[in-house]
């Protein structure tokens, strides 16, 4: 194996609904749609870093059913994350934009290698609270909140004091971050793992080898007698990708080579951590194309490989040629394949007219569904390319566009309609704003609209109208949502409304808001509101906050308030945290919400994990991450 530097020259236990909400630990994911993997099965559930999943930790999603993980590559039975509901999950951040929608201070400037915001620029006045602001009023309850009992507390403080500030400001919580490294509880250890990652400072990088290598510094430093654990190990890793400096490459390297495939969360996280590398790429490529043709890899680890070449953009173009037969062999496990198939779909440009082909024959021909839901997605994203620049893409464009078009107005099969809705809606959005390739793409997913009655389907094409901004159907979304009885579709119609920007819908919203029992939808409607820019969602959630009496009415306002909440939303936050007399968990999804309000990122700080991942094939470890709120 070649040395990478050579080469080149938190899954929190479920929270369960049933009577009194227990806590069992870990970092507050929150409520989360009522589909899809860890963060989107129903009902409150812990920030991210409590004990394993499922016995053994072998990863996979988890969720409040307990199902889903993967051992030895192979998927335990357990609930089905192949619905579209989990893609737009876990991707649709880059989407929802919602801290650029909500008239924030940032503006973004392009996305980056990842999908996920490379750069944020101030743009005026912004209802967003301003760091100043975060110093004076959050950061002092957020470090007092460390002192208490409840872990579920302290480790959501520990998160939100690293979101909310930003690296060059990192003196101010460094301390306090590295001290939680030695708290009693599991969960609020991996927090403070995790959070010194996040926070972005190079000072941790040593502490955080340490603890990746198992040393006796790294278990005095989290206050251990014993080895370090392999999640923790884990997220150490994870960290250090966070971070990504040269220096922790070499140890990076060396726990993946000295760990057997048994340890399938410390060997993935590894390879998570080179994908999340801003630099040293071309250093990290040659490790990573020499470990994706190692057919020994158990199945799981594999598959990260092709998700982490895919984050180093361009320079990793060179691996296409090796992505693209892995994809196109016999005897590829299915999770490679999978992941293989989202890589071209992120690395392919219009010319590479070889990977559009095979990738058409994965979406027709490949009997795992997930491989051609995937194909899809990819088509999708390789024709936004074409569109972007028509008059030197338009074969591609027209090809690829005929192709998904066929698709969704004849799909093979009915589970396919959703996928090709998204894929119309990226390439459609790419085209220029009035044409007639555009109108063609909105005319011909509102006329599927109007057919189709199948929940999940509508809930698709809602959104891909949404991403379209294909405002000539807001009305039919809006009668569609004022009538419809599935919370589900009516969620979907939500963000679409929010999405094509139709103001008209916004007092519908408000009055659904006002009347809503269901917390999943709370946040939809929440988010659809943000994204009209409307500042009077934050007033309502307010109130709401201050007259909820249960525990999943306070946490699922406080995480609405999180994704949509201004600066006013700060004092009712911050008295609910200062009232000990509230339960645990209400006041630690408080401090999960001055997390998600003070965010120093365009995008959520787990968005670097979650979009463009192949979730299908997620170990423990990335799925407590994942769900993160």
């Amino acid at each position: 194996m070649k040395s990478i530097l050579a080469g080149a020259a938190v899954l929190g236990a479920v929270l369960a609904l049933a009577g009194d909400l227990e806590a069992h630990g870990g970092m507050y994911r929150g409520p989360g749609p009522s589909i899809g993997p860890p963060g989107t099965g129903g009902g409150p559930v812990t920030p991210g870093g409590g004990g394993p999943t499922t016995p053994g930790g072998g990863g996979g999603p988890a969720t409040g059913a307990g199902g889903g993980a993967f051992t030895g590559g192979r998927r335990a039975v357990g609930p089905d994350y192949s619905g579209w509901e989990t893609w737009w999950n876990f991707n649709k951040h880059a989407y929802l934009n919602l801290r650029a929608r909500l008239g924030s201070r940032y503006s973004i400037t392009g996305l980056g290698r990842d999908g996920v915001a490379a750069e944020i620029l101030p743009a005026g006045e912004s209802p967003r609270p301003s760091f100043s602001e975060l110093e004076q009023e959050v950061l002092p309850v957020l470090r007092a909140l460390l002192s208490e009992d409840d872990p579920d507390i302290v480790d959501s403080a520990v998160l939100a004091l690293a979101r909310v500030t930003p690296a060059s400001r990192a003196s101010l919580v460094f301390d306090d971050i590295v001290g939680a490294l030695q708290h009693p509880e599991r969960s609020v250890k991996q927090a403070a793992i995790l959070g010194l990652g996040v926070l972005g400072h190079g000072l941790a990088v040593p502490l955080l080898i340490e603890i990746l290598q198992d040393s006796r510094e790294g278990r005095r430093l989290l206050r251990l007698t014993q080895e370090v654990d392999e999640i923790q190990r884990a997220m150490a890793a994870v960290a250090l990708g966070y971070l990504s400096d040269a220096r922790a490459l070499p140890a990076l390297q060396d726990a993946f080579a000295r760990s057997t495939d048994a340890k399938v969360d410390l060997k993935a996280s590894c390879i998570l951590a080179l994908g999340l590398y801003q630099e040293a790429r071309f250093e990290i490529l040659p490790f990573l194309l020499e470990e994706l043709e190692n057919t020994r890899s158990a199945d799981v680890i594999r598959a990260q490989i092709p998700i982490a070449i895919a984050r180093h953009g361009e320079a990793a173009r060179p691996a296409l040629p090796l992505l693209l037969r892995t994809a196109q062999s016999r005897k590829t496990p299915a999770f490679v394949r999978q992941s293989c198939v989202v890589a071209l779909g992120r690395l392919a440009v219009p010319e590479d007219a070889e990977v559009i082909e095979a990738l058409r024959e994965c979406a027709e021909k490949t009997d795992d569904q997930v491989t051609w839901h995937f194909a899809f997605i990819a088509l999708g994203e390789i024709g936004a390319r074409a569109a972007a620049d028509p008059a030197r893409h338009a074969q591609v464009l027209d090809e690829v566009g005929k192709f998904l078009l066929r698709h969704l107005v004849r799909p093979r099969n009915t589970s396919q309609l959703p996928w090709s809705a998204t894929a119309c809606a990226l390439v459609g959005r790419s085209c220029a704003e009035g044409s007639e390739a555009r109108k063609l793409f909105a005319d011909k997913l509102g006329d599927v609209w109007s057919e189709t009655r199948n929940p999940s389907q509508r809930a698709a094409l809602a959104i891909a109208l949404g991403l379209l901004e294909a405002r000539s159907m807001g009305p039919a979304l809006l009668a569609e949502l004022s009538d419809s009885g599935d919370l589900g579709v009516k969620g979907a119609l939500a963000e679409a409304l929010g999405l094509m920007g139709f103001e008209q819908g916004a007092p519908e919203l408000k009055r659904l808001l006002a009347e809503v029992n269901d917390a999943d939808y709370r946040v939809q409607l929440a988010t659809g509101l943000g994204l009209l820019g409307d500042l009077e969602v934050s007033g309502l959630l307010v109130k709401e906050l201050e007259s909820a009496r249960t525990l999943w009415v306070t946490s699922s306002v406080a995480k609405a308030l999180g994704n949509v909440g201004d600066r006013s939303a700060l004092p009712p936050l911050l008295d609910l945290l200062k009232k000990k007399r509230r339960p645990g968990l209400a006041r630690a999804f408080g401090a999960v919400a001055l997390g998600l309000i003070g965010e120093k990122l365009a995008l959520p700080w787990n968005a670097r994990v979650t979009v463009g991942s192949n979730y299908i094939a997620a170990y423990h470890t990335q799925s407590e991450i994942m769900d993160i709120l």
